[in-house]
């Protein structure tokens, strides 16, 4: 069950509407805390928010429970990463 909620949220993020997916997302962490998809979606979102902390955060933690499998933001998103220091920001 938690894996559906999960994959709804990523679908909801994928048709823009981000309050579904941040609930779903978090209602699936709440059932299983360790499903990367939600963790990334929850970073893509704050991401989108500016939120640049909590981005790196859950986007650390996505990468940390999939390591092989790429994490990546588009150009749209409000922070973005310096892979040299592996550190999160606002763009300039």
């Amino acid at each position: 069950m938690a894996e559906s909620e999960a994959y709804l949220g990523d679908i909801a993020l994928r048709e823009q509407e981000n309050d579904q997916a941040r609930a779903l997302s978090k209602q699936a962490l709440r059932l299983f805390p360790d499903i990367r998809i939600a963790h990334y979606d929850l970073g893509v979102l704050a991401s989108e928010e500016g939120n640049c902390a909590e981005a790196a955060a859950e986007l650390k933690e996505a990468i940390r429970l999939d390591p092989k499998r790429p994490t990546r933001t588009s150009g749209s998103r409000r922070c973005t990463v310096n892979r040299e220091r592996q550190s999160w920001q606002q763009p300039r």
